[in-house]
């Protein structure tokens, strides 16, 4: 890729028409100020207990006119007419709506609500780009997570592990447990060959960075493992809100086939300031850690006696400190929450101090929060969100460039007497620790400007505005070394030193504008129409330096090496999009919706048009017709969709590009570099998703059941390129399709509800089937894609494993140097390839009943690396009115891992006990593990597994044991308890997240065992 190139397609001048916007909103807004009316009604929102229901939201139906509760349950309603009567209606997530007619100008009127597992009456924001609206009118599931309820039991780390197991259809794999260390998320399957599945995510409507993977990438080699989703400081989120494919979100356009996560964090509510403080001290560790890293093997010396080197033990016999430590965990925050019915703010600073097992691993998070919504009139309202995040994250040595998983995982045991290596592989722990230093200074802003206006009853329209900007430094430093102390491990390139430093900036711009006109039709029709735009603008931009060989030690800056290098790069993508919907309702029980969204996308080729995606959808409260008669069905909504979305290329895909040389004479030149396509357009999703939602039993068991079927077509394929071409390599073309379909359900239930004690269950499960339909013509070739295991097929899933399977052999001689031979593989069928069984991880029997020789036998599908069953199980028990203990216990299936670390350790190390004693052991087996890298079926292993992620107990203090507060709890939680899986690794869920689909364990730390203890107190 050359240096320097921006592309910028885009020529509508949207500043322009954003200023135009917000003209007419300015003018709409000074005429409803002064349209006030005097009346007024009042009250408070309770439960069935009589407690206080904050946030709920009451409407005077029939208008505009709506509030939340404070955090009393208070809510005043102004801007009513003097007289007469007024119905209001109030609706929450959790609790069954309830109605009531009151007198204009009543005070202390009293609206009990019932808890209910499942509310079609609930407000959601994600259900389309239009903004909020009532769950009874989506067509699509939209999974909600109310993370403020949540924290209250269980004080989660990071927004992943939020959404983690509580949401059906949504996969999230922990690559490697470091501190600070993130996820790979992934929503229904896996629809592109190699643009990425990360969903879009938003925070208070505002597009942010959902970079994956990043951090410092050891000389174009290792795994970067930060993810951006996590720097948002869990405490600020009220809600997180989950759209899942194409059906659901049409309406965002070009980039959103993935899905859609929209945060929401808290804001302001009326009525008594309340101040918040909390803290949260812990610990972690790598549980077990001598019984789970297996013991390597060698000769006694000077011996053919072989020895198993357990390294944990001989250190602690050599008085030397352990080889992974117990990490501390803390955090401090503080938060207000407070206002009046006209403004309403939330402001919150928190400070996070964690330290992983190794001691170069480490975050030092500070995060700040301000929310601040006025109410000027009744029909409008201003929402102003702004957080900040800095700070640091040492990132541990770790796959791809040593550490201490490295010298551990692939111990050396035949240096087990050596006093410089002491039985590990290449330096032991205390070296590298001391030799390199890896980090991630990182300052993030996010802030948001929202706009509602209600100036008649027939007309809203809401404007958002608001920016995301990363800025990230990566740096890899290596210090002149000591030779007399350092020499024995490393090679005079290190140990003169180098840095390696790339700072990073990334700005995401949002501009958003809807406008809905409703008509009422007749007195059972009502009709509203939204039109709307969005403006999307990214500029990255990349600084990278190196330099090699200090002349001194103590010399650190790149300018002091000897040799330096540097580059910069930059990208400019826009994306414009406008949309039209219309939507019916019958009854306020039947409702139908169209919608027909058009984008264009700086990616684009240059002769690509404008990309149109369409989207229908139904749903019938069919619980509400007269004719229902199941007393125990009390709500039942049927729903389904049909929608498109796309995702656009990478940034210079279409692009025709050359790089710099230098010519024969010493002057500058140009290569051909990028062949480019200017007819490549996006990859599009088309999805069609049916289901229904219901309460049973006077709402006591919520069930939300989806099934969907979801084809992206244009996927983008790599197409190797004609000689004549003049250019290398390949080029971008839309071929290929991709299908993935699946069911979800989703229940919870209210099981027991009484005074002194309470039973709340959830479960989710999700399938997934994934396959390629076709490949469109585009040769993949018989090679192996990835870390060198996976291959494209059409009928097997996008992430198939294909290897050669030793099926019998014969083993001659005995210890360790008896040698398998005569290997004999798998013929697989008459096309040279064997389907993946149905749970995708199923080693293959003989294809057909033959067998030939391994030299001459075809790679065969070994296993798929998405799962395609997954799922979790939750459970909070109340008792004694103020103790409550949660549970959650999540689990994958049906996919298949790479466990790099056997194939190191037995094909390439020769150190796995099978290597000393092979007689043992299938001589099929044999034949693998002593073939030169050609034969490893056995390094696929069956990834499925079980893990009880989260239990915690908490105690909410009475008021008297700390007098003039208004609440107090405290907590005890564990994280990653138990795993149960057969997997033959260290760990199911670890992942070289760099390889993507390829789901490789390579000497990466697995997830930690923590425990905490949180204390929150509300004065």
């Amino acid at each position: 890729m050359s240096v320097g190139r921006t592309q910028t397609r885009l020529s509508w001048g949207p500043l322009r028409a954003w200023s135009m916007m917000l003209a007419v909103v300015l003018s709409l807004v000074g005429p409803s100020i002064a349209a006030q009316e005097s009346g007024s009604v009042s009250g408070v929102v309770v439960d069935e207990q009589g407690n206080a229901i904050a946030n709920a939201r009451v409407v005077v139906t029939g208008t505009n006119l709506a509030v939340l509760t404070d955090a009393e349950g208070n809510f005043r309603i102004v801007g009513l007419p003097a007289t007469g009567s007024v119905s209001l209606r109030v609706t929450i997530l959790g609790f069954r709506p309830t109605t009531e007619t009151v007198d204009v100008g009543s005070g202390g009127i009293r609206l009990e609500m019932a808890r209910a597992a499942i509310s079609l009456d609930a407000y959601v924001v994600t259900g389309t780009a239009a903004g909020v609206q009532e769950a009874r009118a989506i067509g699509n599931t939209v999974s909600t997570v109310n993370a403020e309820q949540l924290l209250e039991v269980a004080p989660i780390p990071d927004v992943s592990n939020i959404i983690n197991g509580r949401a059906p259809g949504v996969v999230v794999t922990q690559g490697t447990g470091q501190v600070g260390s993130g996820p790979n998320i992934r929503i229904r399957g896996a629809s592109s060959f190699s643009l990425g599945n990360q969903p879009l995510i938003y925070v208070d409507g505002v597009r942010i960075n959902n970079t994956m993977g990043a951090g410092i990438n050891v000389q174009g080699f290792g795994s970067g493992i930060v993810n951006r989703l996590n720097d948002i400081q869990p405490k600020d989120i009220e809600s997180i809100e989950i759209i899942k494919g194409p059906a659901a979100a049409t309406l965002y356009g070009t980039e959103a086939s993935n899905g859609v996560i929209q945060i929401i964090t808290k804001r302001g509510r009326a009525g008594q300031t309340d101040f918040t403080l909390s803290t949260k001290q812990g610990t972690r560790d790598f549980a077990n850690a001598g019984g789970r890293i297996q013991k390597n093997w060698a000769f006694e010396p000077g011996t053919t006696t072989p020895f198993e080197q357990d390294l944990f033990a001989l250190e602690k016999e050599r008085g030397n400190p352990p080889i992974f430590t117990t990490g501390y965990q803390s955090a401090y925050g503080g938060s207000i929450r407070g206002g009046t019915e006209a403004a309403r703010y939330f402001a919150a600073i928190d400070v996070d101090l964690d330290n992983g097992v190794e001691p170069d691993n480490y975050m030092d998070r500070y995060s700040v929060r301000a929310n601040v919504t006025a109410d000027p009139s009744p029909a409008f309202d201003l929402t102003a969100s702004v957080g900040y995040q800095q700070g640091k994250i040492g990132l541990a040595c770790e796959a791809g460039c040593g550490g201490r998983m490295w010298a551990t995982v692939f111990a050396n045991a035949w240096l087990r007497d050596d006093p410089d290596f002491r039985g590990f592989r290449s330096y032991p722990p205390e070296i590298i620790t001391e030799a390199v230093d890896f980090w991630q200074d990182i300052s993030r802003l996010q802030y948001s400007f929202q706009m509602n206006h209600r100036p008649v009853n027939w007309l809203s329209h809401r404007l958002t505005v608001g920016q995301d900007r990363v800025e990230e430094n990566n740096v890899e430093l290596w210090e002149r070394l000591d030779p007399d102390k350092f020499g024995t491990y490393f090679g005079s390139f290190v140990l003169n030193g180098f840095k390696f430093r790339q700072d990073r900036e990334i700005n995401t711009w949002t501009f958003d504008y809807s406008a809905t006109f409703s008509a009422a039709v007749s007195r059972s029709i009502k009709s509203s129409t939204t039109v709307g735009a969005q403006y999307y603008k990214l500029y990255e931009e990349r600084t990278a330096a190196e330099g090699q060989e200090f002349p001194a030690p103590g010399l650190n800056v790149i300018d002091a090496a000897a040799t330096t290098f540097g580059g910069d790069w930059n990208v400019e993508n826009n994306t414009l999009g406008f949309f039209l919907q219309e939507q019916i309702s019958f009854n306020d029980r039947i409702f139908l919706t169209g919608a027909i969204r058009a984008d264009d996308n700086s990616a684009f080729g240059r002769d690509f048009n404008v990309v149109v995606y369409p989207k229908v959808s139904a749903t019938w409260v069919i619980s509400e017709e007269r004719f229902w008669g199941v007393n125990w069905i009390d709500a039942l909504k049927l729903r389904a969709a049909y929608g498109q979305s796309g995702q656009q290329p990478g940034y210079f895909d279409a692009v025709r590009t050359y790089s710099p040389v230098t010519a024969g004479n010493g002057s500058p030149a140009a290569t051909p570099d990028v062949f480019g396509n200017d007819s490549l357009g996006p990859e599009v999703g088309a999805e069609f998703e049916v289901g229904f939602e219901t309460g049973l039993f006077n709402s006591r068991i919520g069930l939300d059941v989806t099934y969907y079927n979801t084809r992206t077509r244009d996927a983008i394929l790599s197409q190797p390129l004609a000689p004549s071409a003049g250019f290398p390599g390949n080029v971008f073309v839309n071929a290929g399709t991709i299908a993935n379909s699946g069911f979800e359900v989703q229940m919870s239930a209210i099981a027991v509800q009484q005074q002194n004690f309470g039973l709340d269950l959830t479960l989710n499960l999700a399938t997934n089937s994934n396959k390629i339909v076709d490949l469109g013509g585009v040769d993949q070739g018989q090679g192996f894609l990835a870390a060198g295991s996976q291959m494209r097929v059409p009928g097997l899933p996008v992430a198939t494993y294909f290897d050669q399977h030793t099926l019998s052999a014969t083993l001659n001689g005995t210890g360790y140097d008896a040698r398998a031979e005569n290997a004999m593989c798998d013929a697989g069928d008459p096309n040279g390839h064997q389907r993946v069984s149905e749970d995708g991880t199923q080693t293959p029997t003989q294809g057909g009943g033959s067998e030939i020789p391994c030299d001459g036998a075809p790679r065969l599908a070994l296993g798929n690396s998405i799962p395609t069953f997954e799922g979790s199980f939750g459970a909070t028990i109340t008792f004694l009115k103020n103790f409550r203990l949660y549970a959650l216990l999540d689990w994958k299936q049906g996919h298949t891992k790479f466990d790099n670390n056997a194939r190191a350790r037995c094909q390439v190390f020769w150190q796995c006990r099978e290597n000393f004693f092979p007689e043992e052991y299938d001589p099929a087996y044999v034949a693998e593990f002593q073939s030169p890298n050609t034969l490893r079926s056995f390094v696929f292993s069956n990834a499925s597994y079980a893990k009880i992620r989260e239990l915690s107990l908490t105690w909410t203090l009475p008021p008297r044991v700390i007098p003039g507060t208004k609440r107090a709890s405290i907590t005890i939680a564990g994280r990653n308890l138990v795993t149960f899986s057969g997997y033959s690794g260290l760990d199911p869920e670890a992942e070289f997240l760099e390889f993507g689909f390829s789901v490789l364990e390579q000497d990466n730390l697995p997830n930690l065992r923590s425990f905490v203890a949180n204390i929150v107190i509300t004065f």
